[in-house]
């Protein structure tokens, strides 16, 4: 899980800070990698070094809509709902965001990583 604390500037021109989370679970690890044909740290590297702008926009704006969601107080769960993510989406945080994994193709690895929990040294799933 990623707890990104992100600033911006909302749309009645206030400057604000949102901590937004970030995680896939298992289940949905298997099949972006199955999707993907690779894992997930794999991939973002390839696209890196493709410079395939399409590709990459799309990669990025699906990792980050796919792992948003709300953790509760207690830690048991992590909560995602078509409408949460719609908000988020609509929201300058998300453009911040987004903006900020695009222009940084390591700090988009760094995410991917974090959002499927692969400590430094640890295998990541893959396809076969």
């Amino acid at each position: 899980m990623i707890k990104k604390i992100i600033k911006y500037t909302d749309y009645n021109g206030q400057q604000r800070k949102e901590t937004a989370y970030f995680n896939l679970n298992k289940l949905e690890i298997l099949k972006l990698t199955a999707k993907l044909g690779m894992n997930i740290e794999d991939y973002t590297k390839k696209l890196a070094e493709s410079e395939d702008m399409p590709k990459m926009l799309q990669f990025i704006e699906d990792i980050i809509l796919m792992s948003y969601g709300e953790k509760s107080e207690d830690g048991r769960t992590f909560e995602k709902s078509k409408e949460k993510t719609a908000k988020f989406e609509n929201s300058n945080a998300f453009a911040e965001l987004f903006e900020q994994l695009l222009l940084n193709p390591q700090q988009t690895e760094q995410f991917a990583s974090g959002i499927v929990g692969v400590k430094k040294g640890t295998a990541a799933p893959t396809a076969k």
